[in-house]
């Protein structure tokens, strides 16, 4: 009786791997399309390692610079920093900020066909 519930045990299981792995996605060709030179290929897939990881660091940034915005706001309201801090910190994270989104968009500019 063992072995039986065994044998359906391990079938249930086959079954269920045998349907996730007709799941798993097959590889994306780069957006800029193919080549059969392996260095533009590079240069395609490089596009969208940039477009990707470059638009995840920016948000990362903006994130960051909200929340350390809002920490400046509150050692502020606490007396610990002046408003000259605040604002200081403001206007500084702002153009690194926007310097950031240049630098992706001059980045992708090169790296387009």
């Amino acid at each position: 009786m063992n072995t039986q519930l065994m044998k359906w045990v391990s079938l249930i299981f086959l079954a269920i791997s045998a349907k996730a792995q007709a799941k798993i996605p097959q590889n994306q060709n780069p957006t800029q399309g193919q080549s059969d030179n392996i260095l533009t290929m590079v240069l395609y897939y490089a596009y969208d390692i940039l477009l990707i990881g470059g638009s995840i660091f920016v948000a990362f940034c903006a994130i960051y610079f909200m929340g350390h915005m809002w920490d400046m706001y509150k050692k502020t309201r606490e007396r610990q920093a002046t408003k000259q801090d605040l604002l200081t910190d403001g206007v500084i994270g702002a153009v690194l900020l926007l310097f950031s989104i240049w630098g992706l968009n001059f980045g992708l500019g090169i790296l387009e066909q």
